[in-house]
Formats: C-alpha cells, structure tokens, sequence
C-alpha cells in the first residue's frame, strides 16, 4: 500500500515537473549584437532626451564598452563576462556609468522580448563614491595667493574665487555677459539647466575685471585642458594638496562663514536644488555654528 502512495506522488510530481517545464519560454537567438543594439537603443531610446553634453558623454561610454566586449548576440553574454569588462574601467565614475548604461540596455531588451533576462539583475550595483571636495584653510589661501604672485594666469584662479564658477563655466565667459550697470555677471551653467544663472558682479571681481586686458571676446581665452594642465603644474611644483574643483568650494565656504544665507549660496552656485547645497556643505555650517556658538554671550 505505502509503494503504490509513494509511486503515485511521484507521478503526480513527474507531471508538474514536465508542465512546469513545457511552460518555460525556449531561448531564441537575439535579433542584434550587443554593437548593434547598443547602437539602436542610443538613437531610439536615449539621443532625443539628451543635452549636447549628455550626447558626449554616452557616446564616449558606449565607445568603452565597446573596446572591452567582443561583440556577440545579445543572449550570449554572462553576468561575470559583463562584469569583468566593467570592473576593467579604471575610473570609478565611469566604472559605474558603464554598469549603469549596460544594465539600461539590457532592461529595455527585456521588455522588448530580444531576451528572457538580464544578466545584470542578479549582480550587485557599481557604484561611483563621489570624492568630497573642500575648501581651503584661510592659511591654505594665503599661501596659494602668494604662490600667484607673478603668475600670468593668477586673475583667472583668483575668479574662480571670488565666483564659485566651475572650470567650463568660466572659460566660457565673455565680455558681454557682464552687465556693469545691473551689476551682474550671466554664468552659462555647463552641468544642468540651473546652473544658467546670474551671480553679483562683486567690487572684488569688478577690481579684478580692470586688470584683465580685452584682447578676446572671452574673457579669459584658453580651453579647459590648458587651465586644467596649468593648475597640476602648479600642484606638483609648490605641493598643493587641493583640486582646482575646490577653488569653487571655497567660495562657498567664504560665503557661509560670511554670514550670507544658504538660499542665496544655493543661488549664486547654480545648484538645482538648496537641498544639494544644504548636503554638500553642511559640515561647515556645522562648523561655522560652533564658532558663533562660542561667541554667544547673553550678560547675564
């Protein structure tokens, strides 16, 4: 009696098993190479959307990707295959916009149905750990001020100071976005549409503006890989042990402990949101808070 129970469980069992298997989908060879969808997915799915900028960047990732990858059918692919071609990008931020744009591709070929899954869903995410920027000591300044001292290039780096522009930003900069009798400056934002924005044109910067001859219809004509190649020269021969980036982070500290108000900082560095603002530089509101703390003095 226990035989036959057991044989028929198992007939039963046997039978879910072979429906279970006739119901799973047969994988088909996919309709394109990776080459060929990656190709088709970026004029179809993404290109429309896009900024100029935005154009470059995908172009340039979708180009790594493809030096990386032998091309094949979309289905021929494993999870550690896409992984180890990832993993071989040296920078972390590209790193992680590879594995972003890939896992994008991938999605968008499962809802098609060119695939039955992506060979990323089971992998954990690459993900890029943004490098904290800061500002300079009010010593540090001092001696990179000093380090100016009969530079040719001094009035740019000490605009960067006093503008919190990013490094595009102000080598974009022409003469006529200076309006003297508004008295202000047009930034044409290079990173988001809210970086277009308007910033006081300082008596600092309008003292700096004198200095500068008109011999361009930008104000200071050179490109951004000269101004970045100048400043690692600097760096190496004095040790300076900060970024170029951070000249903006100054400002921005300059500005807080200045007393001058997270909303207009948020304002005059063309930040999307003040919440971006708030997290960027709350450490120094932070720290600015301490020093007014030990200023309180209520004579009682």
């Amino acid at each position: 009696m226990k035989n036959n129970e057991i044989k028929d469980k198992l007939n039963i069992l046997e039978n879910k098993l072979n429906l279970l298997i006739n119901q799973t989908p047969i994988e088909r060879p996919a309709p394109y190479t990776l080459y060929e969808w990656l190709e088709l997915w970026y004029v179809t799915c993404n290109a429309p959307t896009l900024s100029k900028k935005w154009h470059k960047v995908l172009r340039y990732n979708i180009d790594r990707i493809k030096s990386l990858l032998p091309d094949k059918l979309l289905n021929e692919y494993t999870a550690i295959e896409l992984l180890q071609a990832v993993y071989a990008v040296p920078l972390s931020y590209t790193r992680s916009a590879c594995y972003n744009l890939l896992n994008a591709v991938y999605k968008q070929a499962v809802r098609l149905g060119y695939v039955l899954i992506n060979p990323l869903d089971a992998t954990e995410k690459v993900t890029h750990v943004r490098q904290v920027g800061r500002a300079l000591t009010l010593e540090e300044q001092r001696q990179f001020l000093k380090v100016l001292d009969g530079n040719a290039r001094k009035a740019l780096y000490l605009f960067y100071l006093l503008s919190g522009c990013r490094c595009s930003e102000l080598i974009a900069l022409r003469w006529t976005d200076i309006d003297e009798n508004a008295g202000l400056i047009h930034v044409y934002g290079t990173k988001t549409p809210h970086a277009n924005r308007y910033i006081p044109l300082f008596p600092q910067i309008r003292a700096l503006l004198d200095t500068i001859p008109h011999i361009n219809e930008r104000v200071f004509p050179l490109t951004e890989n000269a101004v970045k190649s100048h400043f690692q020269r600097l760096k190496h021969k004095y040790g300076l042990n900060f970024r170029l980036h951070d000249l903006r982070h100054t400002f921005a500290t300059r500005c807080i402990e200045s007393g001058i108000s997270i909303f207009t900082l948020s304002k005059w560095l063309g930040h999307s949101n003040i919440n971006t603002t708030a997290s960027i530089y709350a450490h120094l509101l932070t720290d600015f808070e301490r020093q007014e703390i030990a200023r309180f003095d209520p004579k009682i």
